[in-house]
């Protein structure tokens, strides 16, 4: 039997912004096109956003606007948009996961399989620069080091649950 859904309207949630594509291709691309874990990667764009490396401590706005929904979550900050235009891009093609050892565990290894197809927003200075500085920590150490710079020792990160970065660094 056939099901013709021709006539149905799926709803399949909201599209990543072109900007937000464009965002975590940079951050890829700074990262010589891979990433080892979903954890590490969630921190570098944290860090992008949130980590002013001339001051070396956290800024409660983002300092791209690309990503503004941060909060506390099992590992530290995470933010949903990252995940939905993570997701998206890995739908397209443009990314990949593949199952390895990722510091001792079994974990995913993002790689950039080609560009997005939106036109290059993002000058790779500023990613380069928080790669260079966070990019060889392993994604564990890049969530407690982000809760450090939040002033949330791990012992309390549940207090912290949902909690938006950006009241907590203001």
């Amino acid at each position: 039997m056939t099901t013709n859904t021709d006539h149905y309207d799926f709803d399949l949630g909201p599209r990543a912004t072109e900007r937000q594509q464009s965002f975590l291709d940079t951050l890829l691309a700074a990262c010589d096109g891979e990433v080892s874990g979903r954890t590490k990667f969630m921190k570098l764009v944290f860090m992008l956003e949130h980590f002013d490396p001339a001051t070396r401590r956290l800024v409660s706005e983002p300092r791209f606007g690309v990503f503004d929904d941060f909060h506390i979550y099992d590992y530290g900050p995470f933010s949903g948009d990252v995940m939905d235009a993570f997701d998206e891009l890995k739908s397209d093609g443009v990314v990949s996961e593949s199952d390895e050892y990722v510091d001792g565990r079994r974990g995913k290894v993002i790689e950039r399989n080609g560009e997005v197809n939106v036109e290059p927003e993002f000058e790779t200075d500023d990613f380069e620069e928080i790669v260079d500085q966070f990019g060889d920590e392993t994604g564990s150490t890049l969530a407690d080091r982000s809760l450090e710079l939040l002033g949330i020792d791990p012992s309390e990160k549940e207090r912290y649950r949902h909690t938006d970065v950006s009241e907590i660094v203001a």
